[in-house]
């Protein structure tokens, strides 16, 4: 997430875990001091905008949080935020969770490109949640094996088709990769 945040200068951010009825079953917190965290009390369920991209799985941008209609307040000892960026993250085409950024720190608020740029992030994520639910399912080849179709599609549209075949020499297709 602290990657996330660097990418399109944001102060603070979450991945966040939708649960089978609905709300945040998991959110982590990025760029809150601990001291704070603790002071807050209980996470968010998913609620007010948080709940909005639960409600409406898609990317959401805005530029002051308190001017939203959805917006319900913050708890006790939380810190101000005003901008917002919220992308859901898909794992087979099912919402798994979303991820949450608050507060550019280089501009007024968020724009098209860290949308862009945020929401490439949430694709790779829910293949590697993909990957790993196979891994953990013994589903997934063995080191060596070539990666699952949708693994090497996702890679490839990133520019990393060196590391998805394993060869520095050609891409199905025989073309050879961007070097």
């Amino acid at each position: 997430m602290e990657a996330t945040l660097a990418l399109v200068d944001a102060r603070c951010g979450a991945p966040g875990v939708i649960g089978e009825d609905r709300r945040l079953a998991e959110f982590v917190p990025v760029g809150v001091p601990d001291e704070v965290r603790e002071r807050i009390g209980a996470l968010p369920q998913g609620h007010g905008i948080l709940g909005l991209l639960i409600r409406h799985p898609a990317p959401v941008r805005i530029a002051e949080i308190s001017e939203h209609p959805d917006f319900c307040g913050f708890p006790e000892h939380h810190p101000p935020m005003h901008s917002f960026l919220g992308v859901p993250v898909r794992v087979r085409g099912e919402i798994f969770g979303n991820l949450y950024l608050t507060d550019n720190r280089s501009a007024k608020e968020f724009d098209a490109e860290d949308e862009s740029a945020v929401s490439v992030l949430a694709v790779v994520a829910g293949v590697a949640i993909d990957n790993a639910r196979l891994l953990a399912e013994g589903r997934l080849g063995r080191p060596g094996q070539p990666l699952p179709e949708r693994s090497r599609t996702v890679c490839c549209r990133a520019g990393h088709r060196r590391r998805c075949y394993g060869s520095s020499s050609s891409t199905p297709g025989g073309t050879s990769p961007p070097t």
